[in-house]
């Protein structure tokens, strides 16, 4: 649960970032790059794998996929409050639904996170 809430808190964030023109998804893409970059460097390529990519896809995909839908949604928004319209409820609609599909991805990366992972890496320190 613990894991679920911090990659959750993370993503609301992320998703808040309109706030500050995309500013805020730049800096956890880099964030969780250089957390992969660091345990790479600390576990090897083999080690990174067993302990980051199980769980590491599911989670980069949501996040990628937040980050794009996020600033998409800026993107759009503010060309159209420079016409003077307000964002359309297709393109709500469609920001909100693959916010949606992320947070469900987040929350199978979670539990991937919390109970397969931790088996990996007791096969693999125990090899």
């Amino acid at each position: 649960v613990h894991i679920c809430i911090v990659n959750l808190r993370s993503f609301i964030m992320e998703s808040l970032s309109a706030l500050s023109l995309g500013l805020w998804v730049a800096m956890v893409l880099v964030e969780d790059g250089s957390q992969l970059g660091m345990m790479t460097h600390y576990a090897g390529i083999r080690g990174a794998l067993i302990t980051v990519a199980p769980h590491g896809i599911l989670e980069m995909t949501a996040l990628v996929v937040n980050a794009g839908a996020t600033l998409a949604f800026l993107h759009v928004s503010l060309k159209q409050l420079e016409q003077r319209n307000l964002p359309s409820k297709v393109l709500v609609r469609t920001h909100v639904t693959l916010t949606l599909a992320a947070m469900m991805l987040l929350v199978c990366a979670a539990a991937v996170e919390a109970y397969i992972t931790p088996l990996l890496i007791q096969l693999w320190l125990t090899r």
